[in-house]
């Protein structure tokens, strides 16, 4: 994940011979600054002649100019000397006024720079004894002038004082605008600022390809289904040139929105998360999307998606150099693949594999870029010798045509060489890789001498590899201070190698990048692997020296030791408290959970299973220490986005009560990790800077490290119904009106189909060629799964709750809350059989594999058994108590499962009209059943927020599978034998139902809490369930300490005195428990005084206040400070005595607040 830095740019205005004595302490001045300032992510540029970056061909006065209006700040250091007087302006006018370049700087700096951001030094310590009178009487009218205007002078009677002056004033500037205690997260360039910087870059030169461009135009405005076109060609084609120029073209037109996104800008342009970001960005900027950009990837997916399918307007999305992505990401999950036709898809690649992914997108076209025409070719050389004033003869012309082969890469750097080198035109080499190996040759060569002199102690060819290995080693390029660094170099070799190079290295975002993948793949292969993993190595130990608190480390330190494959430093670094500290008060929290993704996943360099490293005496870290941990950042991802400061809170109480001695005593449980994780969590407690406030959890959360959930999907905004598996797809129907398609391998919506209701049911076709969804309004609607478009409905007279295609893929089933199960022939569009014969509603319809039978279940609690050709029942089954509300039939055809509100699974032989077996293990309703594709085994889903998996033939549960928030209300085996669930918290999981989990019995009902209330004394709390039952917990022991059956309008209570507690139900009456004789009641009427105690939402005690934020947050209060807490609390109370409760759901949350670190305790 990339780091965000910003650069701040001085100009350093002076007569060249006074700046000439200062220039080395200056140089001095601004890296003392900058080291103090790098923890602000902030780093400086200085310019003035010395740091001149230009062409040897730029003329003094523009580049001068044009540095002044892009800097930040303006130093004016004004001696005696007035200074040269240029001939021209900066326009290229004359200048008749006769004053110098130094005059020139200042009045741009006060026209183009703010006030506090320039200030002038005066000096007379140096002779005048060459200038003459006129220049004199110049100066200080230029003097007098900037008197006049009340700028900030200081005058300086020596060079010590001078570069006092400097430093100081300087140094107040940046704090006034970057204070350190905050830390700065704005980018040196906005996005759209970088593109059009980058677009600029692209377009000196291009010429032709207007055919291309009209192509291009044509299609952004055209109407066709095929909305998605890509654009293919071999590197160096001028594919990004191309698209550069379209998009302006298309921004002169001011008919559409366009937003863009091009691969090639920097590194971390390549990766997923920025790309979405950039998209889903300029669509905020659109005002398309209201709410701000979400912050992990499946979520920006989804967000991109869903506000492109719900936009109505023509939109022109541009893609450029996708086969440049990060090897995560060349699947393409992340682009959608069936968006509307008024929105208009250009991408661009090279033929490699991301090719082959886009030839797969529903309505796709392709154009390849064919290479530039003779006349194209003759028209770049002929721009190219007028802009430099060069001349070819004829012969030359034709070799450069002949050896680009129509390629404008090959081009731009052949005659750059030819400019550079003086060699001629026969001598270049004949293709762009060995054009490049050429031009690092001779640079190789005509430096060596000047090594060979300097006695650096390497070789020029050694210098270049490092140089351009280390920009392609790092994980977004290199800053060019800490490029400096680490060759340990001075300026004398350094810029005229980066000036010789310029062509090649661009900075973008204040990084060093290559200018074209085409080169950081020649560099790569010229290094070698073996080399580059020694790169990394260097890079690496750079980082650790210069320690965390330096940003850079922490987003450039995991990777370096990965791609150096120093495995168990990385080890130690995941597992640091400062490592994770430091991510989390930088908000780097994507970040972090990007580094533990890739030390497990990584293809190529993920941390080996064997690795194990001793981090203190009695503990060791390996692979599944760093896998719980991800998965306990992946529990509170949400949470720690919002307040990433927690991520300490967080990880303690995840990892001490994942496997410590105190849960073993008392739950009665044998624990037998390995990992110790608890001894790590009181490590980082004691080794954590002493802080005012954290949460100790006195008990265990609700979801542990190891819990058979494996990941969430989001998407839904309301509860799901139900959720159908074809191969690595699902489908979901949820009460938000809507079916989603899932990619189960990368977890991501491919696309949403909508109807007017709630939708109840989805099936897919055996083949996946087809969907069929079922809806509150009776409706029935058949899509096509590749390209979502709906192809045909029917209608029930009442709501459909189950839809099912039969085996053979040639009819469909469907179940009605008119009580009727209707059979519907795909073929002829029409109903084929109606069968009646339920007193209630059919809630749940079922093909037997013969395809012969059909079962359904009813609300009349029956089970009916049809033989669907003739439109006979032939069996019905009874034993369910209440409606049933599932019914599956086995792989074999031999068992039929059913699931009801009678809390019971039962299995049935059918052909016997049978009850063979009987599960009550459930303490709610079972929404539903399904059988595992190939053996008898059974999942079972419930409203006890449970999936129960069975075996039929021993008659066993064979696990339970805990950790949802909500009651669970559809679950389905996958094509890798997990499971998937849908439920009423709107979220998708998928459950590893082969995890060996130990449950943790927790004494909570299965029931919401509607609120909480402390005993004075702080000893008990109180929570009021939503069925009405009150429990009292033991705080001490975090243990229920009796259940109070109340009524079930209780919706609150409130500790009286010590002895009795007051409950209050819905009927405004007040019930008294007493602590005694918390069996006996007593009723009162209404109390209006105490009735006014249930109406405060925020309890104040003490020093200390809690309140929640609109995201669930937990807010504390500490003697003014703020302290804020991830906790899912839709209540929190807080105690003077130091304890803290809250709930979520149906758990209650218990905190001891910590006022400081273990160190200190």
């Amino acid at each position: 994940m990339k780091t965000n830095w910003k650069i701040l740019k001085v100009f350093l205005s002076s007569t060249f011979k006074d700046l000439e004595l200062t220039r080395d302490r200056l140089a001095n001045i601004f890296e003392t600054i900058e080291r103090t300032i790098l923890k602000r992510s902030l780093t400086i540029r200085p310019y003035d002649l010395r740091w001149r970056d230009r062409h040897s061909d730029e003329p003094i006065v523009e580049w001068c100019i044009r540095m002044v209006r892009q800097c930040d700040y303006f130093i004016g250091i004004l001696g005696n000397r007035y200074g040269w007087r240029p001939p021209y302006r900066a326009d290229g006018k004359e200048n008749t006024i006769n004053i110098s370049m130094t005059e020139m700087e200042i009045k741009e700096a006060l026209a183009t720079i703010p006030r506090e951001n320039r200030f002038f030094c005066f000096t007379s310590f140096q002779d005048i004894e060459d200038e003459n009178e006129e220049d004199i009487k110049a100066m200080e009218k230029l003097k007098e002038f900037l008197r006049s205007k009340k700028e900030t002078i200081f005058e300086c009677d020596s060079l010590e004082q001078l570069m006092q002056c400097i430093e100081q004033k300087f140094t107040e500037t940046v704090d006034a605008q970057f204070p350190p205690d905050v830390i700065v997260t704005a980018e040196q360039l906005s996005r759209l600022e970088a593109l059009d910087e980058f677009i600029e870059e692209k377009l000196k030169g291009f010429v032709g390809r207007q055919k291309d461009i009209e192509d291009l135009c044509n299609f952004a405005v055209g109407e066709e289904r095929a909305n998605y076109l890509v654009v293919n060609a071999v590197a160096g084609t001028g594919k990004s040139a191309l698209m550069g120029k379209f998009m302006r073209h298309i921004d002169e037109q001011k008919n559409m929105v366009r937003i863009a996104h091009f691969l090639s800008i920097d590194g971390g342009a390549r990766e997923v998360k920025e790309i979405l970001l950039s998209l889903v960005d300029q669509l905020h900027s659109n005002q398309i999307i209201t709410e701000e950009p979400e912050s992990e990837i499946k979520s920006l997916r989804n967000q991109l998606q869903e506000a492109l399918e719900n936009y109505d307007k023509q939109l022109l999305l541009i893609i450029d150099g996708i086969d440049e992505v990060e090897e995560d990401g060349r699947s393409l999950f992340w682009l959608p693949r069936n968006l509307p036709q008024n929105i208009r898809v250009v991408v661009t690649t090279r033929p490699v594999d991301t090719l082959e992914v886009l030839n797969t997108y529903p309505f796709v076209q392709t154009k390849h870029l064919e290479v530039l025409h003779e006349r194209d070719i003759a028209q770049i050389i002929d721009n190219y010798m007028k802009e430099h004033q060069l001349q070819y003869n004829e012969q030359d012309r034709e070799i450069l045509q002949k050896n680009c082969a129509g390629n404008p890469l090959y081009l731009k750097v052949g005659l750059d060489e030819l400019r550079a080198s003086g060699t001629s035109v026969a001598q270049l080499a004949m293709t762009v890789d060995a054009l490049f190996h050429q031009i690092l040759n001779r640079l190789e060569e005509k430096y060596q001498q000047k090594f060979d002199k300097t006695g650096v102690g390497v070789s020029a060819k050694e210098f270049f590899e490092k140089y351009l290995g280390f920009i392609a080693a790092g994980r977004t390029g290199v800053l060019e201070k800490e490029l400096q660094d680490i060759l340990k170099i001075g300026d004398d070799l350094l810029l005229p190698i980066s000036k010789s190079l310029s062509n090649f290295i661009i900075t973008r975002s204040g990084f060093l990048n290559f200018f074209h993948p085409e080169f950081e793949r020649t560099i790569k292969a010229r290094i070698g692997k073996q080399k580059m993993r020694g790169m990394h190595e260097e890079l690496a130990t750079y980082f650790s020296h210069k320690g965390l608190d330096y940003v850079r480390s922490l987003d450039e330190l995991p990777y370096q030791l990965q791609w150096s494959e120093q495995y168990s430093e990385l080890l130690k670094l995941l597992t640091s408290i400062v490592f994770l500290e430091g991510k989390g008060q930088r908000n780097l929290i994507q970040g972090l959970r990007e580094d533990f993704r890739l030390a497990l996943d990584n293809q190529v360099v993920a941390v080996p299973e064997n690795c194990r490293v001793e981090i203190s005496p009695d503990i060791c870290v390996d692979r599944n220490t760093i896998r719980l941990m991800y998965k306990a950042l992946e529990i509170d991802f949400h949470l720690l986005q919002q307040q990433p400061q927690s991520i300490f809170h967080c990880l303690w109480n995840r990892c001490y009560w994942h496997d410590c001695p105190e849960l073993a005593q008392r739950y009665q449980l044998e624990i037998s990790s390995v990992e110790k994780m608890y001894k790590l969590a009181e490590k980082w407690r004691r080794e954590i800077t002493p802080r005012k406030l954290w949460l100790r959890s006195l008990r265990p959360l609700p979801q542990r490290m190891d819990s058979a959930i494996m990941s969430t999907l989001r998407g839904h905004s309301k509860p799901i119904q139900q959720i159908h598996i074809h191969k690595h797809k699902a489908a979901s129907a949820g009460q938000d009106h809507s079916v989603k398609i899932w990619d189960l391998k990368t977890e991501i919506c491919l696309f949403t189909l909508k109807h007017r209701h709630q939708v109840n049911s989805v099936n897919w076709h055996p083949q996946g060629n087809y969907l069929a969804s079922a809806a509150e309004d009776g409706c029935v609607k058949i899509w096509n799964a590749q390209t979502g478009e709906e192809i045909h409905n029917w209608d029930h007279t009442g709501s459909v709750s189950s839809v099912k295609w039969s085996h053979d893929g040639s009819y469909i089933a469907s179940g009605s809350r008119d009580g009727q199960v209707r059979v519907w022939s795909l073929d002829k569009k029409e109903i084929i059989a109606t069968l009646e014969g339920h007193k209630g509603g059919v809630f749940c319809v079922d093909w037997h594999p013969d395809d012969d039978l059909i079962a359904s279940a009813s609300k009349d609690r029956n089970i009916n058994i049809w033989k669907w050709q003739e439109q006979q029942c032939v069996a019905v089954l009874r034993g369910h108590s209440e409606r049933i509300f599932s019914v599956s039939w086995s792989h074999d055809g031999l068992y039929l499962a059913s699931g009801a509100h009678d809390n019971e699974v039962r299995i049935w032989d059918f052909t016997k009209e049978k009850c063979t077996a009987t599960f009550r293990n459930h303490t709610n309703v079972v929404n539903d059943v399904q059988w595992h594709p190939q053996k008898n085994v059974l999942a079972s889903a419930s409203q006890d927020k449970t999936i129960r998996i069975w075996d039929i033939e021993s008659g066993e549960q064979l696990s339970c599978l805990e950790g949802a928030d909500g009651k669970i209300g559809c679950v389905a085996w996958t094509a890798n034998n997990d499971l998937i669930s849908g439920g009423d918290d709107h979220l998708i999981r998928l459950w590893n139902p082969k995890v060996a989990q130990f449950t943790i019995p927790f004494e909570e009902q299965h029931t919401k809490i509607r609120t909480i209330a402390w005993h004075p004394k702080g000893t008990h709390v109180a929570s009021v369930l939503e069925n009405g039952h009150v429990q009292i917990w033991d705080v001490e022991k975090a243990k229920i300490f009796c259940t109070l059956r109340t009524a079930p309008q209780t919706f609150d209570a409130v500790w009286i005195d010590d002895e009795q507690l007051a409950t209050l139900d819905t009927d405004i009456t007040v019930w008294l428990w007493e602590k005694q004789r918390r069996e006996e009641q007593l009723e009162f009427q209404s109390n209006k005084q105490l009735f006014q105690k249930w109406k405060s939402c925020t309890v104040v005690s003490g020093t200390h206040a809690v309140q929640e934020e609109p995201q669930s947050t937990l807010v504390m209060c500490d003697e003014g400070k703020m302290s804020y807490f991830p906790a899912p609390l839709s209540h929190a109370v807080c105690l003077e005595s130091g304890y803290l409760s809250g709930h979520s759901q149906a758990y209650l949350y218990l905190f001891e607040i910590m006022k400081e670190s273990f160190a200190s305790e």
